[in-house]
């Protein structure tokens, strides 16, 4: 089995420089573009089941590129795929917060855990992540999995398939994930590996 994992298109919090966590935000122009390119270079590939984060970026993305799929109620939305809740920083800009917070948020922002600030803390989100891989892992039979997700959660699962004690936060790899790229994992025989990493060209 090949899962490939897609981030969701550019959102108007993105394009900002502002936390969006677990909000209702929805995707820019750009973001829409961006979706309809991965549409295109993914388009030669026949997805058995796909998933999506429930939250509006991950939607908007999912329709786009699943535009079919969306339609006929045939994407399986998942809560356990949602980004990192941010807590009490839910549309703050990271430059305000930095004068604010000082060291201690910079540190908490590069490792994704926001857990003292009434969010999802590093270990969270890797548990939600390992519950949705246990979930694909159940499907062993299926050839092609798709999952239009966001980029903690496709940090979080590269960590798991890389072996990356769960003590270490997720954030401490030093992975870009670009929005619209694809990150594919296969599962075979019980383990998994690691294909492609943030990657925006043709996929196969």
């Amino acid at each position: 089995m090949k899962v490939y994992f897609i981030r969701h298109g550019q959102t108007t919090c993105n394009a900002a420089g502002w936390h969006q966590g677990w909000g209702p935000i929805g995707l820019t122009e750009k973001g829409f573009a961006q979706a309809r390119e991965t549409k295109r270079l993914i388009s030669d590939i026949h997805f058995d089941k796909i998933y999506s984060s429930d939250l509006l970026r991950t939607r908007q993305t999912a329709e786009v590129i699943f535009t079919d799929e969306y339609r006929a109620g045939r994407i399986h939305f998942d809560a356990d795929l949602r980004e990192i809740d941010t807590g009490v920083f839910y549309k703050k800009a990271f430059s305000d917060l930095y004068p604010i917070y000082g060291d201690e948020y910079k540190r908490r922002r590069q490792d994704m855990d926001y857990g003292i600030y009434g969010g999802d803390s590093s270990r969270a989100i890797r548990a939600r992540v390992e519950n949705f891989l246990c979930r694909v892992e159940a499907d062993a039979d299926l050839d092609r999995v798709a999952v239009v997700a966001h980029g903690g959660v496709i940090l979080a699962a590269a960590n798991i398939i890389l072996g990356v004690p769960p003590e270490l936060p997720i954030g401490r790899i030093p992975i870009h994930v670009a929005n619209c790229s694809v990150s594919v994992f296969g599962y075979e025989k019980g383990s998994w590996s690691v294909k492609q990493i943030n990657y925006t060209g043709r996929i196969e």
